[in-house]
């Protein structure tokens, strides 16, 4: 008998094999390729959401947190680089700008804001109590973290509370007129033309 046709070697048992085995092709299938992608979704999907833009708060000297809410600077900010006056943050002198509720809010009830762009290039403001002016954190030596603040801010007051819900239904009516429904855009996908196939 020639090797070739052997199955057992002299000792009766199965010769050794020398041949590699591969558990994954060289060349994945589409379906191996959707198997792996739904794999690796499930991964991901398991790992925890991490906020994209997490909250923001400025703590002063007494533990106080405010909360910084993200917006981009008033105008009078670009009229005057060098600020109203300055706050310290993380050791960092800035300057800041404020604005005020007075021409809408209620008298007892008017709220001052300060205004900044933090050392990670974040504009925004922090909400003062109500009649508590904003100056009087000029110098403030504050630290800057992340997550929920300590503090809620004041809720608005408006002087005139009638003309203030005609003002949010007007601007829900505005928002709403630019949003496409979900049947429009069902409408554009059906109507939109295929792309050739190559």
């Amino acid at each position: 008998m020639s090797k070739k046709n052997r199955k057992f070697d002299a000792e009766g048992q199965a010769p050794a094999t020398t041949e590699v085995v591969h558990t994954t092709p060289e060349y994945a299938s589409a379906e191996g390729q959707t198997q792996v992608a739904k794999a690796q979704a499930a991964t991901e999907a398991k790992a925890p959401a991490i906020p994209k833009n997490p909250s923001l708060y400025l703590q002063a000297e007494g533990g106080t947190q405010y909360k910084f809410t993200r917006f981009p600077l008033p105008k009078k900010a670009h009229k005057t680089p060098e600020g109203e006056f300055t706050i310290v943050v993380d050791g960092q002198e800035l300057p800041v700008w404020t604005t005020a509720s007075k021409g809408w809010a209620a008298e007892d009830a008017s709220i001052e804001y300060v205004w900044a762009t933090l050392p990670n290039r974040i504009s925004g403001y922090l909400t003062c109590d109500y009649n508590v002016e904003a100056k009087t954190f000029s110098g403030y030596n504050f630290i800057l973290g992340e997550g929920k603040a300590n503090r809620d801010d004041p809720k608005r007051v408006p002087r005139d509370v009638e003309k203030d819900k005609a003002r949010i239904v007007a601007f829900q009516t505005s928002m709403a007129a630019k949003k496409i429904t979900p049947a429009e855009a069902a409408a554009e996908v059906a109507t939109e033309p295929l792309p050739d196939a190559a």
